[in-house]
């Protein structure tokens, strides 16, 4: 996605892909990662146990709803 964004914003204009390009380059970055990697918890790196294994249950709960549901990781607009 860095890549994507750099050269999004380039100084040169002519240096810019197109819009053509961007979505192309965008769809192929959204289909890379798994359905669990997107789904996955951020944790913080100081996270003491307890309130590691409370937030983690709470995630786990949460994406089994979503995932019997089956609403998708990254909702698609179309």
């Amino acid at each position: 996605m860095k890549v994507l964004i750099a050269d999004m914003v380039q100084e040169d204009p002519t240096k810019r892909p197109t819009m053509d390009e961007v979505v192309a380059r965008f769809s192929e970055i959204r289909n890379k990662p798994s359905m669990w990697k997107l789904r996955s918890r951020l944790v913080r790196k100081k996270e003491i146990l307890p309130v590691k294994v409370w937030r983690t249950v709470g995630h786990w709960y949460r994406t089994a709803g979503y995932v019997l549901s089956r609403k998708a990781a990254i909702p698609d607009p179309t």
